[in-house]
């Protein structure tokens, strides 16, 4: 795995907005962790920062209907995870090459089409997923792609940026926004994050996704509060694949904090220490910014890795692009 460099992708109109008026700053992330294991790095600053979906596995409790799912499905609870995981990036990567402003449009048939079609079998072979599911996943990216763009017509959504980096020094956390645009609200128009789920099951009242979504509001408002600020914050899920087209789900997430008389800021704070204390007790963390790590060695032994930011950095550096 290399190391990913990730910018905004910017829209034609948030070219002409975002881009201009915000200095957003580049995540790197680095090559090593699982997918729910990322972590990211800074060009200025000597700590990795932990991925959102890290961060919240250490400090949220695991669903005890999910533990018992895994527990019983064993190896072919993996490979249903694989799917979902890689078939969420290929939704992803749709949706933010169709915004792109020199992306391609997203058009289901034809020789336009071709571009999402060579994308679907791309990921199916780089991730191990069986060419059998090409025809349904490619029927499936059609009946995705007809519910966002009916959200986008239904709330006059106008993106302005995909994978937007966010970040917090001060939390040691970092992950990319899925999606920045103006909705309309019965307000008026108003700066939304967008959580993009590529699941029929609703994460509406998931915990993880709540602070997800008001970690990403507050570090971009930190950031660029005298300048913009995100005023909304939603998941946006599919209803169901069972029927054709596709249908989705919007929830507007309003944090609240579960500790009466507690301040969303000082909830985030305790979490951000209860995760540094979990991981120092783990041997994971080190004050200098360090993270440990383990591979797979020779007879089966497990080789201890200290990961350093700075030698990360150095590396990508010397590399050039990627």
């Amino acid at each position: 795995m290399k190391i990913q460099k990730i910018t905004p992708i910017y829209s034609a109109a948030g070219e002409r907005t975002l881009a201009k008026q915000l200095n957003a700053e580049t995540l790197f992330r680095a090559p090593f962790g699982a997918n729910s294991s990322r972590f990211y790095f800074l060009k200025d600053f000597p700590d990795f920062l932990s991925g959102y979906s890290h961060w919240t596995s250490c400090v949220l409790p695991k669903s005890p209907h999910l533990i018992k799912w895994m527990t019983d499905m064993g190896d072919e609870g993996e490979r249903i995870a694989l799917e979902t995981r890689t078939y969420g990036s290929v939704l992803h990567y749709v949706i933010a090459e169709s915004e792109r402003a020199d992306g391609q449009p997203f058009r289901f048939e034809g020789e336009a089409s071709k571009w999402w079609r060579d994308a679907v079998r791309m990921y199916m072979e780089a991730h191990g997923i069986g060419l059998h599911l090409y025809d349904t996943w490619c029927a499936n990216v059609q009946n995705d792609m007809f519910a966002w763009q009916s959200f986008k017509r239904d709330c006059d959504v106008q993106v302005l940026a995909v994978e937007f980096p966010v970040h917090s020094k001060e939390y040691r956390i970092g992950t990319p926004a899925d999606v920045i645009a103006l909705v309309q609200t019965k307000e008026g128009r108003k700066l939304a994050a967008i959580d993009i789920k590529a699941t029929t099951r609703d994460v509406s009242a998931s915990r993880d996704y709540q602070l997800q979504l008001h970690f990403i509001r507050w570090a971009f408002n930190q950031a660029h509060g005298e300048t913009m600020q995100i005023e909304r914050t939603y998941n946006w899920s599919l209803m169901d694949r069972a029927k054709s087209p596709g249908r989705y789900r919007l929830k507007e997430q309003v944090f609240a904090s579960p500790i009466e008389g507690k301040r969303t800021g000082a909830l985030t704070e305790e979490l951000f220490f209860l995760y540094m204390r979990l991981n120092v007790l783990e041997g994971y963390y080190r004050p200098s910014g360090e993270i440990v790590t383990f591979e797979d060695g020779p007879d089966g032994q497990a080789i201890m890795l200290v990961q350093k930011p700075g030698e990360w950095l150095k590396q990508w550096q010397k590399g050039g692009k990627i």
